[in-house]
């Protein structure tokens, strides 16, 4: 026995000696150091002064460890949502409150916990969330694809019906605001098609159109084709704004990638990068005052005789330059030309 030791008579009933003697036979110990274990773990046993902080080391167990990763991917997508919308200018920073009071919420408390990764959102409040940021349903909802997951532009015959899919807003959008051509500043020239819906909502479109002076036969049509479009929605009246982009090749890049708000990335173009090439395509003054990209003007006359020399677009070409073409007269629908 140590000297610090103090030597204790203990009376025990003889049912307990016995119960106690037989444990520490189980845990091949003495008689005295079960006693001695026994006593030492009864002072360590909850009490109301410490229940409070062992309740509360529990709770920060469980939420530590046992979320589920639904609710951590969840949470992680919210903020990347709420993050990115942030960065767009002139509009006024979001928080978990603000979404609350846009979803129509009497309280925040359950947007909170849902940012917090607490509670899982419902799916018709994580698709209501997809429409207000404009991102992708099935990224926010499931973790597939990308946030701002490009689109591929339709092909389409017909010419008013490209436009009519053009300047019309995508579901669950009622309005289009802003449309951005936006080409790549690469020698293929690949366009992009950005549809602006509100202050926070787009969609990116890619297509088979390539804007450069070195394009195979079925490109050359694809892109004369599509240059009469741009030359309506640029002189039509109640067109949306549109808007002429080159972009470097690594941010057209983060365009497709789908990662990033667009509007963020196209914010992000130096002012240089931002031209009017969509205003020039059939003015040979401004293609010849300009330096839209290189090699832009003969860009500008092979894809005007490339027209001159295809009779259903020239005939376009000469109807809209005449401005006789229905899409100047009337509003929907428009007729294509027989």
């Amino acid at each position: 026995m140590k000297k610090s030791d103090v030597q204790v008579n203990l009376r025990l009933p003889i049912e307990l000696k016995e119960k106690i003697h037989a444990i520490a036979k189980k845990n091949n110990r003495t008689l005295n150091n079960e006693l001695n274990i026994r006593l030492v773990a009864s002072f360590n046993a909850p009490t109301p002064s410490n229940q409070q902080q062992i309740t509360h080391d529990l709770h920060e167990f469980f939420e530590n460890y046992q979320k589920s990763n639904r609710l951590i991917d969840i949470s992680n997508r919210l903020h990347l949502l709420v993050n990115e919308a942030n960065y767009l200018h002139k509009m006024p920073l979001l928080n978990p409150s603000l979404l609350a009071y846009q979803l129509d919420f009497d309280t925040a408390c359950n947007v909170e916990a849902w940012f917090d990764g607490r509670v899982e959102p419902k799916f018709d409040d994580l698709k209501q969330i997809a429409k207000i940021f404009g991102c992708s349903e099935d990224w926010l909802l499931f973790g597939l694809g990308r946030p701002f997951q490009a689109k591929k532009l339709p092909d389409f015959d017909s010419f008013d019906q490209l436009i009519e899919f053009i300047i019309t807003p995508d579901d669950p959008y009622n309005t289009l605001t802003n449309i951005y051509l936006i080409r790549c500043d690469n020698l293929a020239g690949e366009l992009g098609i950005l549809k602006q819906y509100n202050d926070r909502t787009c969609q990116f479109f890619t297509t088979d159109i390539y804007l450069n002076e070195n394009l195979t036969e079925k490109q050359a049509y694809k892109t004369a084709f599509f240059s009469l479009v741009i030359y309506v929605l640029t002189h039509a009246d109640a067109m949306p704004n549109c808007f002429g982009y080159v972009l470097d090749g690594e941010l057209f890049m983060r365009l497709l990638e789908g990662k990033e708000h667009p509007l963020k990335v196209i914010n992000k173009a130096e002012h240089g990068e931002y031209g009017e090439w969509c205003f020039d395509l059939f003015d040979i003054s401004f293609g010849h005052n300009k330096k839209n990209w290189v090699n832009w003007a003969d860009f500008y006359e092979k894809n005007l005789t490339f027209i001159k020399n295809t009779p259903y677009l020239n005939e376009i070409y000469t109807r809209l330059l005449n401005q006789q073409h229905p899409i100047f007269q009337s509003n929907f629908p428009f007729f294509d030309i027989e």
